[in-house]
């Protein structure tokens, strides 16, 4: 005689996925718009969105200790995408006209989406 087993499924609870991951760094140069209309670049590091403060930084690859970039996002700033990869705006604190350019796409469009 078989004896039959009751088994009991498990119930996986779905974590829900956050629509960013503000924590994925990303690897960026800054430039800033000099008074002959050229860009200068600031420097290369990695970037990510600073869910706590609200901000953008962009750390140095040559010193973790330095921010390059640490940019309150504001609705009051007007930013603008150019060639996929690139995002530019003035500063409303420095007043210095500002763009990072992203190695990766993927970086850029979560960026812009934020």
């Amino acid at each position: 005689e078989e004896k039959k087993q009751s088994v009991q499924p498990t119930q996986v609870e779905e974590q829900p996925t956050p629509e960013f991951q503000y924590d994925k760094r990303w690897r960026a140069k800054l430039y800033q718009l000099n008074s002959e209309g050229g860009w200068d670049d600031l420097g290369t590091g990695s970037s990510h969105f600073d869910i706590q403060t609200g901000c953008i930084k962009l750390i140095s690859e040559n010193d973790n200790d330095f921010a390059l970039l640490n940019s309150k996002i504001l609705i009051t700033t007007s930013y603008h995408r150019q060639r996929d990869t690139i995002i530019t705006w003035l500063d409303d604190e420095t007043q210095l006209d500002l763009a990072i350019s992203f190695q990766d796409l993927e970086g850029a469009q979560e960026t812009w989406e934020i």
